[in-house]
């Protein structure tokens, strides 16, 4: 029988083979001989028929038959791929980081920047700007005239100059004398974005200098994403560590830098732009990553994210971006954190289709805990709503809110968020006249929830919230029936009662009543 992620991936027409890399970890998959294929197995054979060794999906490499024999080489002209790398799972950085892309690109006497200039790539067909976007290049020329640091270059000598308030200013003025140019404007925005260490009177320059090129090129792509990459930088920069991490990743968020590119309207300008730009990836990428970190540094954004019609965009962005995990995970913490005690934005989450994008992405990314967890946290809130509570049952948010408990059963946060879930969609009643009704639950998936509270026995939260979940499904005759034939359910009642029976004390033994023949109404 197979795992149900890959009756879901097989569904949207996919096989076995293109579940993908993570997926694959966490379902566990076997060769013809029942030999259990490890992660680094798997990534291996991924990598021998060409494809990406972290999604399985996209092509990065041909076979070339040759004298030497058979060797892999890069794919060319596809948009999803550079130098041998997957775009989907790779940024542009990280690729012009690695070894080999540094040492072929030498040998062409090519060097490409970290993060301003675009790479000159060999098809004249395909601009391909250093950040990947499809969109093609900005409109107008950049100003030739030199900045006084190396606004191109990636030494530490221009580094350190571009930490100076002698730097800013240059950056700025080289802005300032070119206003009109996009490519000028985002060069700087790029630049001044590069590494958030200002004093606090040179970071509101130039967040300042960001604002103001955004306001002017609002609708040219290229400057609004080097925008907003700045303002993710500067919300998001991890100040232990030397450079601004990467979107997808976990970062510190800087509080006094959020309030500062608040006070300057960039939340506003970031919130437009991903309803504008509702097709582009990068723009999307560092625009929710971005208002995640202001929703977590600043109470006041989730209105402005409210007021403007951000939770459409939200689950846009969610739905034309399937295939990243990071921004699954930042659209389910967001649309989690705009909805908690909040009807009206619960109720546009609903409207919106958000609730679907929430079990997609659980059901597309088994494998991350983060997505699940995340996820399970919002469909916990959602469905405090008896409205939105059969709209999740009607979508499979039971079945996949069971799967993430079963697979990451070893988090107690993610468990306690899941099992949170579970005890909401239990039991679904419209409204008070209409009948109650209980859900119906299998084998594996009541073994599921009785596994979760034995593995956690010490949590409190988890042993009252798990019995009382129990106690809920045991008054369904067939859950009654599987609890009755389960072996070890009785001690572990037992044991929970009696380690906290204040908490579970009166649930425990409603079930054990249950399971020893008792009707329901005499207990």
């Amino acid at each position: 029988m197979d795992h149900p992620a890959i009756i879901a991936q097989r569904a949207r027409g996919q096989s076995r083979g293109e579940v993908g890399f993570a997926a694959g970890i966490a379902i566990g998959q076997f060769d013809d001989y029942g030999h259990h294929i490890s992660p680094e197995e798997l990534r291996e054979g991924y990598k021998k028929k060409g494809l990406c060794g972290f999604c399985g999906k996209i092509k990065t490499h041909n076979r070339v038959f040759g004298m030497a024999g058979v060797k892999m080489e890069p794919v060319k002209n596809d948009k999803n791929v550079y130098e041998g790398y997957c775009l989907n799972c790779h940024t542009m950085e990280e690729i012009y980081e690695k070894p080999e892309v540094k040492q072929k690109l030498a040998k062409k006497g090519k060097q490409y920047p970290r993060t301003l200039s675009k790479p000159n790539v060999a098809n004249k067909n395909h601009n391909r700007m250093n950040s990947m976007d499809s969109s093609g290049t900005p409109n107008g020329n950049a100003s030739q005239r030199s900045l006084g640091v190396n606004i191109d270059g990636g030494n530490e000598e221009g580094v350190e100059a571009s930490r100076s308030p002698r730097g800013v200013a240059e950056i700025i003025d080289y802005m300032q004398s070119d206003s009109k140019s996009a490519t000028a404007q985002a060069q700087g925005c790029a630049k001044l974005g590069m590494l958030p260490r200002y004093p606090s009177n040179q970071l509101a320059i130039a967040i300042d200098a960001i604002v103001t090129a955004m306001k002017r090129h609002s609708k040219n792509p290229e400057v609004i994403k080097e925008g907003c990459r700045a303002f993710r930088r500067f919300s998001g920069y991890n100040a232990s560590s030397a450079e601004s991490q990467g979107s997808g990743e976990d970062l510190e968020i800087n509080v006094e830098n959020c309030v500062t590119i608040y006070s300057f309207g960039g939340l506003h300008l970031t919130m437009a732009a991903l309803k504008l730009f509702t097709t582009n990836r990068n723009i999307e990428r560092e625009g929710m990553r971005f208002v995640r970190n202001m929703i977590v540094a600043v109470p006041e954004c989730k209105s402005v994210v409210m007021d403007s019609g951000g939770i459409k965009a939200i689950v846009n962005g969610m739905w034309s971006n399937q295939d990243s995990a990071s921004m699954q995970e930042d659209g389910c913490f967001i649309l989690w954190s705009l909805s908690f005690g909040d009807p009206a934005s619960q109720k546009d989450i609903r409207d919106s289709n958000g609730v679907g994008a929430i079990i997609n992405a659980m059901s597309s990314y088994v494998a991350i805990e983060k997505v699940q967890y995340h996820a399970c946290g919002a469909l916990h809130t959602l469905s405090n709503s008896k409205e939105i509570k059969a709209n999740i049952l009607e979508n499979g948010g039971f079945d996949v809110t069971v799967t993430a408990l079963k697979e990451h059963s070893y988090s107690l946060e993610l468990v306690e968020k899941a099992m949170a879930a579970l005890v909401n969609l239990a039991v679904n009643s419209k409204d008070a006249r209409s009948s109650t009704k209980l859900c119906v639950m299998n084998q594996e998936e009541i073994g599921t929830v009785v596994n979760a509270i034995h593995q956690h026995s010490n949590s409190v939260r988890v042993q009252k919230i798990g019995c009382y979940f129990l106690e809920l499904a045991s008054r369904s005759r067939s859950n009654l029936k599987i609890l009755k034939a389960h072996r070890d359910l009785k001690s572990i009642l037992k044991a929970a009662a009696a380690n906290f029976p204040d908490s579970c004390g009166n649930s425990a033994s409603c079930i054990l009543a249950m399971i020893n023949g008792k009707n329901p109404h005499e207990i």
